[in-house]
């Protein structure tokens, strides 16, 4: 008797998969599994403690970390309401409602529960190691998100392993990793299970479900808009299919209507989820669920006909009416637009074009080829196969699928970030496909047994996604020849070769995904790790020893400038405010300190006193050859600051003329004049030999001699270089430039501007007095720092860029020599009298010049004259203008002369200074009362004649506005040039308007001390030279400001200015505002718009030189209906007692000279 094969139920394991025990065993071992694969993903992301310590990684997480302190310290509702004031100083933020509270509040849970538990653990390592727990939990639901895709037990336990080692998912969930990302991904793949769950069963409980967890996804992550459209285009896509169904309908209303409530609550979401256009997709589905499931009504209640008729009028009605309605609201601004990084993930060079900032952040590039290889491995060409078999076997959940993986893979191409949004459908569909694979090659069969199936009609791969329980179970008793040709692989070679292979791919996975994780994603960026040559590691710590330094030899006030990226780490371990941080919220304020960083010193100075500035600080790796530098970065604080003041920052002047970006010899005199410059590479030229200095990140040879630092002085270097602190220098005590008092103090003599002062070289041992002099007085200043300097202090401006110099000591020399006169000879006042006659000769060459209509600067009466003529009591100043009058004015303190003899010991110099001080003093007496008489009768007698009716008069108007003219002309040939910056001068100006025609007149209006007024005027010879000049002008750009050139009106007598007519400006989406209050801050800036809706910028006129506000601001606006309301808005409001004057700033002129 032939021997018969013994049945699937007498095979040894078949006893363990078969059954209720079965069902227990495979359960049980699945769990062990699960557990074991949560175990290796928390396991394999702790490298960074085990090589470093317990640290907070990056940048952002530090800001997050330190919210968790002050929510754990003060409570929720304080957290809730917390204003940070030691951040973007001097506006500071709101904190509370501008973050996604759901990290800080999940650890601050877990914290109280452990305290609970009597677990003392500290919040730090809590936040530490937040994100490899969650890395566990992420397995898990992707296991149960799988196992709705997939028949295969398999499929789920492939998925949980690769979701839990993927370094796609890994780069943002190591140990330190304390980003909102830690929790977003696991809660990301959990919601979409409950997702798949809720459209399988139709369950209100499985929504509500899923719109609990959205709404704690909304408070975690601002990814979550990803989901807000994925689940809408997943239930549009099954409508459109025609597999709408009572299931579907039911999962997403429940789904919206609950999750919209729940994302409301999150302060920083509010009423956008019905206000902005991010949202309206999810709105819109929304309407249509209502509009098919009345439709499917209406066709059980209507004859066909009719259904139809009904069906088309309604469907027209009412896509016009939603279509009218979304227009409607998006220009009236109810819709908000979308957002800037929104356009970027459909235009990728949108962002770099408009909004720098985006394209500036590394992880808001486009991903490169090779970092999907990197991130995905092996993965990479299974997904393929995944999304193929879903489309073998549609059903609604492989429709998700299918979506998920077309969009993911999209956004992930063009933001490197968006990376962490596919590894999930990458890690399923590849689990999908391995699983299929397996199952077909994991099954023991033979040749005959595949016949005899063959023969009862059932194809050999019928049970390939059955378990292995039913594999032994369907073995058959009986075996059956035929004649069919065998389907399959049988052959137990094939089987064992093709398993084999699968296994050892398996296990060069987990070796890539460790090795990723050990070395690419598990170092801190705050310490940094190198190979010395014998191959021990080498742990480089500038970051923490900068910081450290910070928070124990600073002030808890001073204020830290430095580059964005370094503001949450600034906070974080230096607690010390900043100016900037990794916010981004106001562009404006970046922009400021990217201007700074581009500029010359004797522009970012007056910034840098603004913002209250102590100290910059700046990371430079050209030493270590660390490549994350600043200098690397620093195009990009000059395209930004470009964005907001194209005028004066141009990203084109830090390139060579062959387009080269050089730090070396050949770098353009821009690009070293730039404070970030001469901050990387101030004495670094020192660290080599002469000529010798190199940067190793660039790989250049620096100039032989390094830049040089006035306005700054070095507080701090680490110990590598990469970290470097400079500390602002206050203003001078003597009123000098700090380039001035460098050169002073390193005793080198500067040369003045041409048309300061005038050159004055005494002969015989005047040098040597005066030299020891001076430096009595710097050596008294330099000891007694806080001593007050004396009120000699000359009414002139030198230049229009220079502060007035200190001449105290130089008017002694003057009041000393005449002292000596008198005494040798008797010199009687002819010497006062001498100077006044000298100023009278200027006053009446200034009165002929005014009659002649001569408007050179030459000819111009000096500012003391009438500056005397108003304030004859100050008798030094008066006795300064007669001293500049008549020519004898020497050189301002700091540009001193080498002294002709043999430097004499300091006891012998205070000696002789003091005798020359004292003789000055009394001499100083005697010459001060007549020459102030003097100066007073000129000046009076210049001043009475100085009564103008032409508008290139140069005396100052002593009403501080406009000058006034007698002639009222319209149109005029001479044309008002206001808006101007207070540097422009009159040939500048001359030379702007020469191409429209001949300039027979031009002139700036100073005050009496022969400042500039911020306007002009001009006069052409003819009037279409004139005309021309309004049209093309007007609003034109000029030197960083837009100039208002209209036609003079002048004004007769002494009429009231309200009586002149003034033309408003047609109606733009720009406003100004005017007659604003000095005291304004950007606060109250802020406070003043909170209430007006649809603000693009506000931009505050800052002066260029002094740094501090000018009185006035424009306000840019998405459409002019919103400009209008806020016009309306804002004419009424009186901030600080001075009422808003508020206008269209538009080219209103332009089109009204046209006409």
């Amino acid at each position: 008797m032939a021997a018969t094969k013994p049945s699937g139920s007498d095979h040894p394991a078949a006893f363990f998969f078969q059954g209720e025990t079965g069902r227990n065993t495979r359960g049980l071992l699945r769990l062990i599994i699960l557990c074991t694969i949560a175990a290796a993903a928390v396991a394999s992301r702790l490298f960074s403690v085990i090589r470093f310590e317990s640290i907070i990684h990056e940048f952002d997480p530090w800001f997050n970390f330190r919210a968790t302190k002050y929510l754990v310290n003060h409570g929720f509702h304080a957290f809730w309401d917390w204003f940070d004031d030691r951040t973007w100083h001097p506006l500071g933020r709101v904190t509370g409602g501008t973050l996604y509270p759901g990290l800080m509040v999940t650890s601050g849970t877990i914290y109280h529960i452990l305290r609970f538990l009597t677990l003392p653990v500290d919040i730090r390592n809590i936040c530490v190691l937040l994100a490899p727990g969650f890395s566990g939990l992420t397995a898990f639901a992707s296991y149960l998100f799988t196992s709705e895709m997939s028949d295969s037990p398999s499929a789920g336990l492939l998925a949980a392993i690769f979701m839990g080692i993927a370094p796609g998912y890994i780069s943002r969930s190591v140990a330190g990793s304390y980003d909102n990302e830690a929790i977003a991904i696991f809660l990301l793949v959990f919601t979409f299970y409950l997702w798949i769950k809720a459209v399988k069963l139709g369950s209100i409980m499985w929504g509500a479900l899923t719109a609990l967890f959205y709404g704690y996804m909304v408070s975690a992550w601002g990814g979550y808009v990803f989901i807000t459209n994925l689940l809408p285009l997943h239930a549009f896509v099954l409508t459109c299919m025609g597999r709408f169904s009572p299931r579907l309908y039911v999962s997403y209303t429940t789904w919206y209507a609950l999750g919209t409530l729940a994302s409301m609550q999150i302060p920083f979401v509010g009423f956008l989820p019905i206000r902005s256009s991010d949202h309206m997709a999810a709105l819109g589905v929304f309407g249509l669920m209502q509009l098919v499931g009345a439709a499917e009504w209406l066709r059980s209640q209507l004859p066909s006909k009719q259904f139809q008729t009904v069906i088309r009028a309604a469907v027209l009605l009412i896509f016009a009416g939603a279509f009218g309605a979304l227009v409607l609201l998006t220009v009236s601004g109810v819709v908000a637009p979308w957002s800037g990084r929104f356009y970027s993930l459909w235009d990728t060079g949108y962002a770099k074009i408009h909004i720098p900032i985006i394209a500036s952040v590394s992880e808001h590039q486009p991903t490169a080829w090779p970092a999907f290889f990197f991130d995905l491995n092996m993965l990479i060409w299974l997904f393929p196969a995944g999304v193929y078999m879903c489309f073998r076997n549609l059903k609604d959940e492989q429709v998700f699928i299918v979506i998920y993986a077309v969009l993911a893979s999209y956004f992930a191409g063009v933001m490197v970030r968006l990376m962490l949004t596919l590894t999930p459908v990458v890690c399923v569909a590849a689990a999908m496909a391995l699983s299929q694979i397996l199952d077909t090659f994991l099954v023991a069969s033979s040749p005959n047994e595949g016949s005899s199936t063959q023969a009862n009609g059932t194809p050999p791969s019928a049970n390939a996604n059955g378990n292995l329980a039913d594999k032994f179970s369907a073995l058959p008793d009986t075996l059956r020849s035929t004649k069919s040709p065998l389907v399959g692989i049988y052959s137990y070679l094939s089987k064992s070769l093709i398993t084999g292979a699968i296994t050892s791919y398996l296990l060069l996975f987990v070796l890539h995904c460790t090795w990723v994780t050990s070395n690419a994603y598990s170092s801190p960026s705050v310490v940094l790790a190198s190979r010395l040559p014998d191959g021990s590691q080498h742990i480089i710590d500038d970051y923490r020893e900068a910081y450290y330094w910070l928070r124990q030899n600073t002030p808890e006030t001073a204020k830290i400038m430095s580059w964005w990226d370094y503001g949450y780490q600034i906070g974080g371990m230096a607690d010390r405010p900043t100016l900037v941080d990794n916010n981004t919220w106001n562009n404006t304020h970046i922009a400021t300190v990217g201007k700074a960083m581009s500029s010359r010193e004797e522009v970012s100075y007056p910034i840098m006193k603004q913002h209250e500035v102590d100290y910059v600080l700046v990371v430079f790796g050209g030493l270590l050859g660390y490549s994350g530098d600043d200098i690397n970065k620093f195009l990009w604080m000059v395209r930004i600051a470009e964005g907001i003041w194209p005028d004066e920052i141009n990203e084109r002047d830090y390139f060579t003329p062959r387009g080269e970006y050089r730090v070396d010899d050949q770098a353009t005199p821009t690009m070293r004049n730039s404070l970030m410059y001469k901050m990387s590479y101030y004495n670094y030229d020192k660290l080599f030999p002469a000529g010798q200095a190199m940067d190793r990140v660039r790989g250049s040879r620096l100039p032989a001699e390094g830049p040089q630092l006035n306005s700054l002085e070095e507080a701090f270097t680490s110990e590598n270089w990469i970290i470097r602190i400079f500390k602002v220098k206050d203003y001078d005590n003597l009123g000098r430039s700090h380039q001035e008092a460098s050169a002073f103090e390193k005793g080198n003599k500067r040369k003045k501007a041409a048309g300061n002062f005038r050159k004055h070289q005494p002969t015989g041992p005047e040098p040597l007095n005066m030299y020891l002099l001076r430096r009595a007085a710097a050596r008294s200043l330099t000891a007694q720092p806080s001593r007050s300097v004396p009120s000699y202090r000359p009414i002139c401006r030198a230049t229009a860029s220079q502060p007035t110099s200190y001449r105290a000591f130089h008017q002694s020399r003057i009041w000393r020599a005449e002292g000596e006169q008198k005494k040798e000879g008797g010199a009687s006042p002819a010497e006062a009298s001498t100077s006044g006659e000298t100023v009278t000769t200027e006053a009446t060459q200034a009165e002929e010049s005014i009659k002649e209509g001569d408007i050179k600067e030459e000819s111009i009466a000096t500012p003391e004259v009438a500056d005397a003529a108003q304030k004859p009591h100050q008798e030094p100043a008066s006795h300064d203008a007669v001293s500049e009058s008549s020519g004898t004015t020497s050189a301002p303190l700091g540009q001193t002369e080498a002294p002709t003899e043999t430097e004499q010991p300091a006891e012998s110099i205070t000696e002789k200074a003091q005798d020359l001080a004292s003789s000055a003093a009394q001499t100083a007496q005697e010459a001060t009362s007549s020459a102030a008489q003097t100066v007073s009768s000129a000046a009076s007698s210049v001043a009475g004649k100085a009564q103008q009716s032409n508008p290139f008069d140069k005396t100052p108007s002593p009403s501080g506005g406009r000058p006034r003219s007698s002639a009222p002309r319209s149109p005029s040939r001479i044309l008002y040039i206001g808006n101007l910056f207070f540097e422009v001068t009159a040939p500048e100006m001359e030379k702007e308007f020469s191409k429209f025609g001949d300039i027979t007149n031009s002139r700036v209006v100073v005050d009496s001390r022969g400042l500039s007024k911020g306007f002009g005027y001009i006069e052409f010879a003819t009037q279409e030279a004139a005309d021309r000049a309004v049209r093309q002008q007007d609003q034109k750009v000029f030197q960083g400001r837009r100039m208002a050139v209209q036609y003079h009106i002048p004004k007769t007598g002494n009429s009231p200015r309200g009586q002149i007519s003034r033309q408003l400006n047609a109606p733009s989406k720009t406003l100004f505002i005017g007659n604003m209050s000095y005291q304004m801050s950007d606060r109250d800036l802020n406070d003043l718009f909170r209430e007006i809706r649809n603000v693009l910028d506000v931009r505050v006129a800052i002066d260029r030189r002094s740094g501090q506000p000018r009185g006035f601001a424009h306000a840019d606006f998405i459409d002019v209906a919103s400009a209008e309301k806020a016009k309306a808005h804002l004419e009424k409001k009186v901030v600080y007692g001075r009422p808003l004057k508020v206008d269209y700033s538009a080219d209103s002129y332009k089109s009204k000279a046209a006409s």
